[in-house]
């Protein structure tokens, strides 16, 4: 008996989500690799930093709708869907970096699926490819938007406006996201332009991160998908001879990574029909319960991923309706 195992490939290039968690990395949000101390207090640091432009954003923002904003129902409609969608990001980076044993707990199952087929694995890595470049298009067009819309000159009615909503010195120079500084008037020189570089920063932050974190849920169920179509093809074998590629009959030990093995002809003719019928029920039973057990891990991640992303929707529904301006 000769035993025939394939090895498992390992495609680091593969939109997975490790790929998505080693780049959320390095904008501090993760911390997966091994690091010296110095290189973790240097994590930290960068992490803080971007919080903190995150979050002073977002509450100058959301300051600046409350006190300002108001004033007018057309600035406070516009003030308020931004409120809103910044308030959605800061909750979900928060609380992706809070339940980060859990997500990267999700990355070491899914680096145990199946590659046994890797045409299907191909497949839906290009889905995967296509899932985070969609989503990066649509969020840096939509918050390049607000750099160019704050570098476009103000039109005269607009400018009216400005000049009775906010009150600055100068209401035609525009920040990509009008925030609300205390004693400090942002429209003057020096305060303007750094804090317009600073928002320009967060704004390519923000990019990252958001496009990262949305893109988590669907490459998951891209992956999950390919790993559903590679278990059917297996379930569609059951009963079938399993043939290997120059068509000798295999034996399935480990579906999920393709491990088998074949019994030499001259064993197959030595037994007689009544021992190769036992074999036969045998490892129809056992390659069965393999697919049991694949079936039932899918499940399992299944049931891991719809309770942690359950928790995130509902979070941000609650962060939508009691956010908002007051006056």
């Amino acid at each position: 008996m000769h035993k025939k195992v394939r090895k498992k490939v390992y495609l680091h290039e593969m939109v997975s989500l490790r790929y998505l968690l080693q780049h959320l990395e390095k904008f501090a949000v993760f911390d997966l690799s091994e690091k010296f101390k110095r290189e973790k207090l240097i994590h930290r640091l960068v992490c803080s930093v971007h919080f903190l432009l995150m979050y002073s954003l977002i509450v100058g923002h959301l300051w600046s709708t409350i006190t300002r904003a108001s004033r007018h129902a057309q600035e406070l409609i516009q003030a308020t869907l931004e409120d809103l969608i910044l308030i959605s990001i800061g909750i979900a980076v928060l609380y992706f970096k809070t339940h980060s044993t859990e997500i990267i707990q999700l990355m070491t199952i899914m680096e145990s699926f199946s590659r046994a087929n890797m045409s299907i694995l191909m497949k839906y890595n290009r889905y995967s490819k296509i899932v985070l470049l969609t989503i990066f298009c649509l969020i840096f067009c939509a918050f390049n938007g607000h750099i160019l819309e704050a570098l476009y000159p103000v039109a005269d009615d607009d400018l009216k406006i400005r000049q009775i909503v906010y009150r600055t010195r100068h209401p035609e120079r525009k920040h990509p996201f009008d925030v609300r500084i205390p004693f400090v008037d942002e429209s003057k020189s020096w305060v303007y332009e750094i804090v317009f570089l600073l928002q320009v920063y967060t704004i390519f932050v923000l990019i990252c991160f958001t496009t990262l974190i949305i893109t988590v849920l669907p490459v998951i169920i891209v992956h999950m998908r390919g790993q559903y179509d590679m278990l059917a093809t297996f379930i569609e074998k059951i009963g079938e001879k399993h043939l290997d590629s120059f068509g000798f009959q295999i034996y399935y030990t480990n579906i999920e990574i393709n491990a088998s093995y074949y019994v030499m002809m001259e064993k197959r003719c030595k037994d007689s029909s009544k021992q190769m019928f036992r074999r036969i029920r045998a490892y129809e039973r056992s390659y069965l319960k393999q697919i049991i057990q694949f079936h039932q891990k899918l499940l399992m991640f299944q049931e891991k991923v719809g309770i942690l992303f359950q928790l995130t929707l509902l979070s941000l529904g609650t962060a939508s309706r009691n956010s908002g301006p007051q006056r």
